[in-house]
């Protein structure tokens, strides 16, 4: 039997958890098209091994799946670090999900796209990827988000074996909302708790053709690596960059109800 939190009972083999504490995003800061993967809304947890096999969006339809026991994420049902919200957590060595429909989100080299991050990383000094899409299991036509062996978050974005890495900085084991800001073109915009770490810089060469989008790590030649050990509580993807005055509201609502200093 399958436990709905909030909503009632139904057969099934999965648990359906929601209803912990709000973590809404408020109307209006985002566009209609936005996704929105809130680890206190949508999350079903596997029946026999109690880790996340769905992470479902709440406005769209760009879903974290996963089928295989084995790589299945952690659910953590109260996390400290995010003031006792929700979270999805990679090991850093098995546990990754397939993003449904990022790829046509983040094709393109003209299109914009905004994302938002609220994470930490719970392994330092290690070459992880966070968030990541490419193209038909190979390693060029790739964009992603990591961390480095060399303690940096960084980004890269590139369409063929020459990769545009560019970093954010150091990165620590506390928790932090990232915005990524791709407006068109080559460049790209970043910060971290709302301080700009990189402004309009180079992101990419070549127009992207991707169809594999991967939470937690990556995939080369049809194998998943570079798993992540990360938590993260909330994903956040618009294809319509909201205003900077939406944007300032929307980081002012994710520190506060995460707990994290951003301005």
């Amino acid at each position: 039997m399958t436990l709905r939190i909030g909503g009632g009972v139904r057969l099934g083999a999965n648990m359906n958890i929601g209803g912990g504490l709000d973590s809404t995003i408020p109307d209006g800061l985002l566009s209609g098209s936005a996704t929105v993967l809130n680890a206190d809304r949508g999350i079903i947890l596997d029946g026999v091994t109690g880790r996340v096999s769905n992470w479902n969006d709440q406005l769209g339809s760009i879903d974290c799946t996963q089928a295989t026991d084995s790589a299945q994420p952690d659910y953590i049902a109260i996390n400290p670090q995010f003031g006792g919200h929700s979270s999805v957590a990679g090991d850093g060595s098995a546990y990754w999900m397939e993003i449904d429909g990022y790829a046509t989100l983040m094709n393109g080299d003209d299109a914009e796209t905004y994302r938002v991050l609220v994470l930490r990383a719970t392994q330092l000094a290690t070459l992880s990827y966070v968030l990541s899409v490419n193209a038909n299991d190979t390693s060029t036509n790739a964009d992603y988000f990591s961390t480095s062996g060399s303690g940096n978050f960084n980004c890269s974005r590139a369409a063929d074996a020459t990769s545009v890495l560019q970093s954010l900085g150091p990165y620590d084991t506390d928790p932090h909302i990232i915005e990524l800001i791709h407006t068109g073109g080559t460049t790209l915009t970043a910060t971290l708790d709302g301080v700009v770490k990189l402004d309009a810089v180079a992101y990419d060469t070549d127009p992207l053709a991707v169809t594999l989008g991967t939470l937690f790590g990556h995939r080369f030649n049809g194998s998943p690596t570079g798993f992540s050990a990360t938590e993260m509580t909330q994903m956040i993807f618009d294809p319509i960059i909201p205003s900077a005055g939406n944007r300032t509201t929307l980081r002012g609502f994710l520190g506060e109800i995460y707990g994290i200093s951003t301005i």
